[in-house]
């Protein structure tokens, strides 16, 4: 072992401090499951995150562990990042309020992409992981899509049309012509 300031070590001592060292570092990587370095994350940034970010996370958190029960930061890279976001434009999700099956859009699937990145950004800098693949992980291109009006025949169409039946339908129509017009 190195011991003093004076003497200059060996080639042996100077290796076993080093690995030794590097040994100490490492045994605590890996040691936590990203579910519980979310709960690490989140009590750092307690008082910077609104209830709203923490959501977002979460979600994100539920999502990757759905895919993958036991995934680890070493699995993250590019095509890893590719096959989520195939499997995540495939599954539908209920939406809370009529619980129909909605797929995941585009721009939910890149903030996800963006809190994962951002998470393992932070594991990285807090030396949780070594892994830096989650870095080749691409966002999704969003195309602009053409917006689609209504004619003024179409929309005067909409706004005579009978909705005695259901009222509330007749409502919710006359506050989308007023607003329209």
């Amino acid at each position: 072992t190195v011991t003093g300031f004076n003497e200059v070590p060996s080639l042996t001592d100077a290796k076993i401090f080093i690995v030794s060292k590097i040994n100490g570092i490492n045994t605590e990587r890996g040691k936590k499951d990203i579910e519980s370095l979310m709960q690490v994350y989140f009590d750092e940034r307690a008082n910077k995150f609104s209830d709203a970010t923490k959501k977002e996370y979460r979600t994100m958190l539920r999502h990757l562990l759905d895919y993958n029960p036991n995934v680890q930061f070493s699995e993250f890279n590019f095509a890893w990042g590719e096959k989520w976001m195939r499997w995540l434009s495939e599954k539908g999700t209920k939406t809370p309020k009529d619980k129909k099956v909605k797929n995941i859009q585009s721009v939910t699937i890149n903030k996800l992409l963006s809190s994962l990145k951002t998470f393992c950004r932070w594991a990285i800098k807090n030396k949780h992981t070594s892994s830096i693949g989650s870095e080749d992980i691409e966002m999704i291109k969003i195309v602009s899509q053409r917006i689609i009006t209504l004619t003024q025949d179409e929309l005067n169409l909409y706004a005579n049309f009978d909705f005695s039946s259901k009222e509330h339908l007749g409502e919710q129509r006359d506050l989308f012509c007023f607003v329209s017009y």
